[in-house]
């Protein structure tokens, strides 16, 4: 599986955003990821819509893409996606150093692991 593309009106949607210092992650069971709620806006679902469901998998693959480098092994399959993203947009707030810091690793598969046990015990967190 590789990355659907990134259309120009989803990555100038996605360069609107701006940083904000003060968000904790929170996980996203899809990507199996750790995600920002700065990363993403409603342009960008608006930028989306012709073309779902491929477009949700899109900001998917740039968050599972930095998860990969979180853990310490990156995914080529949404290696190119993010490279595009790193050249033509490059204040999109998911880019954040910070962000594929392996610092997060261990919040990142504790989080999963809830995920996980939630998903098998019927949680209706979801």
């Amino acid at each position: 599986m590789s990355a659907p593309p990134l259309t120009d009106a989803m990555a100038e949607a996605l360069a609107l955003l701006e940083c904000d210092p003060d968000l904790d992650p929170v996980y996203e069971g899809f990507s199996d990821s750790l995600i920002w709620l700065d990363e993403i806006n409603s342009e960008f679902e608006e930028a989306c819509r012709p073309i779902l469901p491929e477009a949700g998998s899109v900001i998917r693959s740039l968050w599972a893409y930095r998860a990969s480098v979180v853990r310490g092994s990156a995914d080529s399959r949404f290696e190119r996606l993010w490279a595009e993203m790193e050249s033509n947009y490059p204040n999109w707030p998911g880019l954040l150093p910070d962000r594929r810091s392996t610092r997060w690793r261990a919040h990142l598969e504790i989080q999963a692991e809830e995920f996980l046990r939630a998903c098998d015990e019927g949680s209706e967190l979801f």
